[in-house]
């Protein structure tokens, strides 16, 4: 019982932090950002516990197929009209540790808050790294790849933590899986 009591207050804990981060009115800025980009993926969904009390669950992993090569492309986050940029990263936000990770049949590992409104740019992962500053959203916005973009995803049945460290379940869950979400009805 308080263990469980424990890891309900934690999850609460990191669930309402998260949506804390992701509340703001002001502009898009890498720093107002960056943040909310790392909790855009929290998902908050109630269960039952064996007790019958309500539980938490963890945010899962998302695995998304692009129409191109654009792995090593910055991803930016625009509005559901595709007219405004709603969050970023900041130069020091990217590590190897946020890359995405190749599954099978043309997927990739989300670690960064890939959506189906994220479109990459014309920065690498290198290029953007060695920037002294974050590119203004204008000029992010000009450095879209209008062709680029996430074209399928899949909301796997397990945490990203599981999913980075068993690929191959990861794997066979996308080659058994039927119904995958479209991205914007493509």
């Amino acid at each position: 019982m308080r263990r469980q009591q424990i890891l309900t207050i934690a999850t609460s804990a990191a669930i309402l932090t998260g949506m804390a981060a992701c509340s703001t009115s002001k502009p898009a800025t890498a720093e107002s950002t960056s943040s909310a980009t790392a909790t855009t993926a929290v998902a908050v969904a109630s269960s039952t516990t064996k007790r019958g009390g309500p539980a938490m669950a963890l945010p899962k992993a998302l695995a998304y197929k692009m129409n191109g090569a654009w792995q090593d492309n910055v991803a930016v986050n625009l509005n559901a009209s595709g007219t405004t940029i709603e969050s970023y990263p900041a130069p020091t936000d990217l590590s190897e540790s946020q890359r995405p990770i190749p599954l099978a049949d043309g997927f990739w590992l989300d670690r960064r808050g890939i959506s189906t409104h994220s479109r990459f740019t014309r920065y690498t992962w290198k290029e953007y790294e060695s920037l002294s500053k974050a590119p203004t959203p204008q000029e992010l916005m000009n450095a879209i790849i209008p062709e680029a973009r996430v074209v399928e995803m899949v909301e796997l049945p397990m945490t990203l933590e599981t999913a980075v460290n068993d690929t191959a379940a990861v794997n066979a869950y996308l080659r058994s899986q039927i119904k995958r979400l479209p991205a914007n009805g493509q």
